[in-house]
């Protein structure tokens, strides 16, 4: 399990950044265009969505791998003399995430099934639209298991008395 969790890490920051490069390139080539040629680059706009989707999602889910997602710990904050109410707080917090995110991939998935039933495709480039919605459901499945991951952890801790 270490090992795929492991390989895992490694795809994650493989397409962080892979995808950062491309829509770095992607970005300044448009601005180049446009800018300095007075050209217009059609369709550059739906190949740099795609990429960032598959950036934003697998960042997401990689912060919530780390543990370095955006929080307001407030909870944290004011209970901050009490390890064992923030270890309560801490797994109910990512209990919660887990179901939260539960639900959204569920529902980014019937939006993935409703592209692909109907062959959806960009207007210009005429790219599957399922090529960013796949990153959504990916990120958001990723993002539901580190959550749920982090909730046994942190219950395994507090039944064993583990509170620092």
């Amino acid at each position: 399990m270490r090992y795929f969790a492991s390989w895992l890490k490694k795809v994650e920051e493989f397409v962080m950044i892979w995808s950062s490069l491309i829509l770095m390139v992607l970005l300044v080539y448009t601005v180049f265009m446009r800018y300095i040629f007075n050209r217009d680059v059609l369709g550059m706009d739906e190949l740099e969505v795609c990429v960032a989707f598959w950036l934003y999602f697998i960042a997401s889910a990689n912060c919530s791998n780390n543990g370095t997602q955006i929080t307001a710990d407030i909870l944290n904050i004011v209970c901050k003399n009490c390890p064992k109410v923030q270890k309560i707080i801490n797994a109910m917090t990512s209990l919660l995430s887990a179901c939260v995110g539960i639900v959204f991939t569920y529902f980014s998935f019937a939006f993935f099934d409703f592209a692909f039933q109907r062959s959806q495709r960009t207007l210009i480039l005429r790219l599957p639209v399922t090529s960013y919605y796949i990153a959504i459901v990916l990120g958001l499945v990723l993002m539901s298991v580190y959550h749920f991951r982090d909730f046994v952890i942190t219950a395994k801790e507090l039944r064993r008395g583990e509170v620092q």
